[in-house]
């Protein structure tokens, strides 16, 4: 792989040191259009250096201090801090391999996400129940109540969806009912997936983006795996400090490459 010159540092924690470390491995800090961005965090951190960087590499780094532990070991390993210098040496020098894993995209009111994780359609009010229906390939038919629904990636699939009682996959999407009767085994996402809500207003949302787009009765949610080629703006810094994020990292991502996917150094 080439070597790398410049890279970025995103966290919520204090960030000195590893950008000592970079410095002593000869890399250069750039903000805007790095080679690379270490998400020095755990699982949320990664999500939103991918947002606000979308389609740059990155590298999970796990503190030590924090007692953080990024739970995608066997999805993309995330290097220690205490290994860290060793991982940064490497990168320069070109000796990395690339994982890239595909987003999720979802769109409803003319509004458009990008997820990593899992895009949700869920209810506002957790005290009534959201009426939907599905439609596209392999989907259940017929009227569905509950909390709604989680279409994850693989990357995600040790997330929400885990939570919700379902195994990890390793490759695709899936897409499983949130507390829905009458109940429905998790199915494959394949082309696009219609989610119709019926009754009751439901939120729609991506990983862990703080922008919910709202939803009434007989509005719909599109999804599908995001297309090839598809170009992502992250998010400029009125919108970061509007969304209240307590994220470090002032600079953003002006445009992106194709971020359709997201793209992982691993070192080894």
């Amino acid at each position: 792989m080439r070597p790398l010159r410049t890279a970025w540092v995103s966290s919520r924690f204090g960030t000195g040191h590893i950008e000592r470390a970079l410095a002593a491995a000869g890399f250069a800090l750039r903000r805007q259009r790095p080679d690379i961005v270490l998400a020095y965090g755990g699982d949320g951190t990664v999500l939103e250096a991918e947002r606000f960087w979308p389609g740059v590499l990155k590298l999970a780094v796990a503190p030590a201090a924090h007692g953080l532990r990024l739970r995608r070991l066997r999805h993309c390993p995330a290097v220690p801090e205490v290994a860290l210098p060793a991982a940064l040496r490497k990168l320069r020098a070109g000796r990395y391999r690339v994982r890239a894993f595909q987003k999720i995209e979802g769109v409803a009111r003319g509004r458009r996400v990008l997820a990593l994780n899992e895009i949700a359609v869920r209810n506002v009010n957790p005290a009534r129940a959201l009426r939907f229906s599905l439609s596209g390939r392999g989907a259940p038919k017929g009227l569905r109540i509950g909390d709604g629904i989680v279409a994850a990636t693989a990357y995600g699939s040790t997330a929400y969806y885990r939570a919700l009682g379902h195994e990890p996959f390793r490759s695709g999407f899936r897409v499983a009912g949130n507390n829905a009767l009458p109940a429905f085994r998790p199915f494959a996402l394949r082309g696009r997936l219609v989610v119709t809500v019926l009754r009751e207003h439901a939120w729609f949302l991506g990983d862990n983006n703080p922008v919910h787009v709202f939803l009434k009765p007989g509005d719909r949610v599109t999804i599908r795996p995001a297309p090839a080629g598809r170009r992502q703006r992250s998010w400029p810094n009125s919108c970061r400090r509007r969304c209240g994020e307590g994220f470090r990292g002032r600079a953003f991502q002006p445009a992106s490459k194709s971020s359709a996917k997201a793209r992982f150094a691993v070192v080894r």
